[in-house]
């Protein structure tokens, strides 16, 4: 192999491993950057900077005083990839329909729009559980609003879900749909995903599929998968990884990178190094080559 060969590969490997080494850190912590606003346990996040940003609308899981999802972490997580986020907080007295609900999500997303930072030309849309459901009926009542949704293990929601799904034309923005394998026991989650994404293949809808392995691990017997989109950051799994990419390649054109950490840094920096000095030897060999001229 040439020189120049093994100190691209070299390069390569650097920002591989780089990349690989930081992927738990896509979601981060903390306000820095961002301002965070809370009223009626909703949240509104977005970055302290000027201009226009894409926008995100959370819809959480849950049903009556249980609450599927962490409003606030997504939320500040979405703010610090560089969106105005809201996670709204749905009200779920009893006697509250599945039609109810879906006017609250219309009513949230309605109030994101409004944000005079918002662009409106870059919407998105993520939903949890029952938020999943509810997200799936908004990307298509708004569906030329929306430029990319995710559904994060919907939920049945009765018949709800199903009766919404058996047409998928109306949907116009690409989708992410995810679940894990052992998201079988409050409900199938797993079938109910197949079947959407199913009906995205029999219809080319442009989409992307994410069956995660068990949750937390093969290991764990009888554990719920459905609790892994419980929180944004975890030591198991890196789906929110895999929504920045999403949302940063149909809302920004680009695909989010994670932070590299002081110890990916350093290795980066190395390798980078070590690639200067092999490049530079490459030079200095081809040109005393060029010194003495061409062999007899």
């Amino acid at each position: 192999m040439s020189v120049k060969v093994t100190a691209f590969a070299v390069l390569a490997a650097g920002f591989w491993l780089a990349g690989t080494a930081t992927a738990e850190e896509c979601g981060g912590s903390g306000t820095e950057g961002i301002t965070v606003t809370e009223a009626g346990g909703s949240y509104l996040c977005r970055p302290n900077e000027p201009g226009l940003f894409p926008g995100v609308l959370y819809s959480h899981g849950g049903l009556g005083p249980v609450v599927g999802g962490d409003l606030q972490g997504t939320c500040e997580a979405l703010a610090r990839a560089g969106y105005i986020a809201f996670a709204k907080l749905r009200q779920d007295p009893m006697g509250k329909t599945i039609p109810d609900h879906l006017q609250d999500v219309e009513d949230a997303f309605d109030f994101l729009l409004d944000q005079t930072d918002v662009d409106t030309n870059r919407i998105g849309v993520i939903g949890y559980s029952r938020g999943g459901a509810l997200t799936y009926a908004i990307a298509e009542t708004r569906a030329t609003s929306i430029h990319a949704s995710v559904l994060l293990a919907p939920a049945p929601a009765g018949a709800f879900f199903a009766i919404r799904t058996a047409d998928v034309s109306p949907l116009i923005a690409p989708m992410m749909v995810a679940v894990t394998s052992n998201d079988i026991y409050q409900a199938d989650h797993v079938q109910i995903a197949e079947d959407l994404v199913q009906a995205l293949v029999d219809e080319g809808k442009d989409h992307i599929y994410f069956p995660y392995p068990a949750y937390p691990n093969e290991e764990c017997v009888g554990c719920d998968g459905h609790e892994v989109f419980q929180v944004v950051d975890d030591e198991f799994t890196d789906y929110w990884c895999d929504i920045e990419d999403f949302l940063a390649a149909n809302l920004t054109g680009s695909v989010a990178l994670p932070a590299l950490g002081p110890p990916a840094l350093a290795t980066a920096a190395a390798l980078l190094l070590l690639c200067g000095v092999m490049a530079s030897g490459f030079r200095t060999q081809r040109r005393g080559d060029d010194l003495r001229g061409p062999k007899n």
